[in-house]
């Protein structure tokens, strides 16, 4: 248990720990733990290369397999809020965990909110057979979207663990590593670690070299079990336990020192769902992302589900931080999966393009869309108060507490979004017709076209939009207001990035002359933002109800950003004016 503040961890709701005894929960907590990935030839080397600190030493290592099971809703209802529950299956018991999924801070620093329970022999799958302190947390998790009797599969990862405890040297000094592993020291050292683990005294950490196959559940009828591997994770962990935040940081500096090691930041399950969401069907392990021959309505289906996942777990940010970042993020994940509908839109159901779906995808990215304008108007306040000689004066002060109450109440409609049940509607149909629940996908049958020979009429009419409007400024004075509205440039803005957002799930098929092409455009899409962003943020302090020269100075400095942009579009939107640009992106196809 950690000694520091919790951040960005999911509160876990239910019972308090003091009343948990008595309904089968046996603890709640924080996790902490580093997690690093490990090539393969850098695991034999560990654990002899972990220079421990004076006065530690490290137990005999113990060998252990697990299966886990995660479970959630049709909707994804525990991972939309940052919640995992997982069944651990090893040595003839089994664990209900409930974990948050966190945040990382510090590098390779994890710290999660934990929930556990051992269930009796005879539970099962079934939230009804559990302790009734783990389905009150759920319910509570839930709320009206779902319950407990909803949970299915949604990833199986099948441990071969070997793990060390960290425990204090003996009194007459400290024993290297190396010593410790000696067949010859090892009755001292398991009479250590014997102490540590029956004393009152937990062991000060846990080191671990964790294996894990990833499986994607296969279901005939509700629940029927794993399929094939996917993808295999290896990770070196090491998990604090009872050591003292001197001795923490002691032992994270043995590990921040190795140069064999890269950072994870995130969990086994999001790099789980990742590589199931990716994974082609009927492809080996491995076989994952878009291909080029693979059929239209196949590649639609792949593509949906792995902006689907990023959306789920953008939208756990949102509930968990509700920070400016977060929402940037869930509003770009919102934006690309409607970009990837209407670039598959042959491919897929109408009810996808159109209808209840489709209204509350747009309305889902209005609401983002409005808690964002605030943030970016926020953050060029702070940049131009910093930056200016009048950071003391009234108005900007009087802006930003407007804009800080507007956000707020953006915010909290977006939650309520987020709680709709609208929104769990929306998700579990789009999950339907991807085929990640499990299902059928709904993809149309006739679509006999593979991704290769599809991919110039998927972006053709987006690419005639673009370049249209694009034209319109050949022989114009980018830089005159007056000549040029910004709502021309805002249409041409829009134009580029339903462009853009096409092209992306297309890169693998781009030569490299189509990705030089994908990134003038990107250079355009940027800029035009930019200035859309002035002009976002000056309406708002137009409308801020404030007497004129208290907001003076700074839509003052609106303008000077605006000139600024202006005088830099002509040079950026030349390679996307240039007769070639549309065929480099045409023969990128070939």
């Amino acid at each position: 248990m950690s000694d520091a503040p919790e951040t960005g961890a999911a509160p876990i709701a239910g019972p308090a720990s003091s009343g948990a005894a008595a309904t089968g929960v046996e603890a709640t907590g924080v996790e902490e733990e580093l997690k690093y990935r490990l090539s393969a030839q850098a695991r034999a080397a560990w654990p002899e290369a972990l220079a421990l600190p004076a006065g530690t030493i490290l137990g005999p290592g113990r060998d252990w397999l697990a299966e886990d099971v995660y479970l959630d809703t049709p909707a994804l209802g525990l991972l939309r809020r940052g919640l995992a529950c997982r069944l651990r299956m090893t040595d003839g018991a089994v664990k209900l965990t409930l974990k948050g999924l966190g945040r990382v801070t510090a590098g390779a620093l994890h710290r999660r909110s934990e929930q556990e329970a051992t269930l009796a022999a005879d539970a099962t799958l079934s939230p009804a057979t559990w302790p009734a302190g783990m389905r009150e947390a759920l319910d509570a998790t839930l709320g009206d979207e779902a319950s407990p009797r909803d949970l299915r599969p949604i990833a199986g990862l099948s441990h071969f663990r070997r793990s060390w405890l960290v425990v204090r040297a003996s009194e007459d000094g400290a024993v290297a590593v190396a010593d410790a592993l000696d067949p010859a020291r090892a009755a001292a050292v398991n009479e250590a670690t014997t102490a540590a683990e029956t004393s009152a005294v937990p062991p000060l950490a846990e080191l671990a070299l964790d294996q894990a196959w990833v499986r994607a559940p296969r279901r005939r009828g509700r629940l029927a079990g794993s399929g094939q591997p996917v993808t295999t994770l290896s990770e070196l962990e090491l998990e604090r336990l009872g050591a003292d935040a001197k001795t923490w940081r002691a032992l994270t500096k043995a590990l921040v020192r190795r140069k064999d090691l890269k950072p994870v930041t995130v969990s086994k399950l999001e790099r789980a769902l990742a590589a199931i969401a990716a994974q082609r069907p009927d492809g080996l392990p491995g076989a994952k992302g878009l291909a080029p021959e693979q059929p239209l309505g196949e590649a639609a289906c792949l593509a949906l589900r792995q902006q689907l996942l990023a959306m789920a777990l953008t939208e756990a940010r949102v509930r968990l931080e509700r920070g400016e970042d977060a929402v940037h993020q869930m509003r770009v994940a919102a934006r690309r999966l409607g970009g990837i509908i209407r670039l598959f839109a042959p491919a897929l159901p109408k009810a996808a393009r159109q209808g209840r779906s489709w209204r509350e995808l747009k309305l889902l990215r209005a609401d983002l869309g409005t808690v964002r304008d605030l943030d970016v108007a926020l953050l060029q306040l702070d940049a131009w108060s910093a930056a200016s000689a009048e950071a003391d004066e009234e108005g900007p002060a009087a802006l930003r507490q407007i804009w800080q109450a507007a956000r707020a109440a953006a915010l909290d409609r977006l939650l309520v979004r987020l709680n709709h049940g609208e929104h769990r509607r929306l998700v579990a149909r789009l999950l339907r017709w991807s085929g990640m629940d499990g299902g059928r996908e709904a993809v149309r049958k006739n679509e006999r076209r593979t991704l290769r020979e599809a991919a110039p009429s998927l972006v053709a009419a987006r690419l005639e939009a673009m370049l249209k409007l694009a034209a319109a400024f050949g022989d114009r004075d980018l830089t005159d207001g007056a000549a040029v509205p910004v709502e021309e440039l805002h249409a041409l803005r829009i134009a580029g990035k339903g462009l853009r957002d096409g092209l992306r799930p297309l890169r693998g098929l781009l030569s490299a002359g189509g990705r030089k092409a994908l990134k003038e455009l990107e250079a355009v899409v940027d800029l035009l933002g930019r200035l859309q962003d002035t002009v976002i943020a000056d309406g708002l302090a137009a409308s801020a109800m404030l007497p004129a020269e208290m907001a003076a100075a700074y839509r003052a400095g609106l303008a000077a950003v605006e000139v600024a942009v202006r005088a830099e579009i002509g040079a950026v939107l030349a390679p996307v004016l240039a007769a070639d640009f549309g065929a480099r992106l045409h023969e990128a196809w070939a």
